[in-house]
């Protein structure tokens, strides 16, 4: 069934961690997209198993994942993190970070899931074990280093 998301009718539903977040919900079955936004100086202290695909609209952040492997995030890039795949990320950069985020609900998750596991592999990669890694960007940085 087709449906619009009016997030403009939504409420901003804020909770603290180190800094303010905040997102607008909407539950479609077995879905929850959100409109997330993290305050300057926002920090996960804890850690999500939860998968995320999103869009970063605006800001840079940088998500760890458990072994401390980071990510830096700005405007115009994708996230894939699947589930099972502990994360926790921060706003690092000057103004907020605005995210939009498509979610599965319930369930869970099958088997040990890897960051690895989500990064798209070219063609001919999977053959010669290649991994392509996204690319990296430092905070106020004009490209990928």
């Amino acid at each position: 069934m087709e449906r619009k998301i009016d997030f403009a009718a939504l409420e901003w539903m804020e909770w603290a961690d180190v800094g303010t977040g905040r997102a607008k919900t909407a539950l479609i079955p077995g879905t929850r997209v959100r409109l997330v936004q993290f305050s300057p100086g926002f920090r996960q202290t804890t850690w999500c198993e939860r998968d995320h695909v999103g869009y970063v609209l605006e800001g840079e952040m940088q998500t760890e994942f458990e072994g401390g492997r980071t990510i830096a995030f700005r405007a115009g890039d994708g996230i894939v993190i699947p589930a099972g795949c502990k994360h926790r990320s921060a706003n690092v950069g000057e103004g907020p970070v605005t995210l939009f985020v498509v979610e599965k609900l319930g369930g869970g998750h099958s088997g040990k899931a890897t960051l690895e596991a989500a990064i798209e592999r070219p063609a001919g990669a999977a053959e010669s074990g290649g991994i392509v890694e996204p690319p990296r960007y430092e905070p106020g940085s004009s490209g990928p280093n």
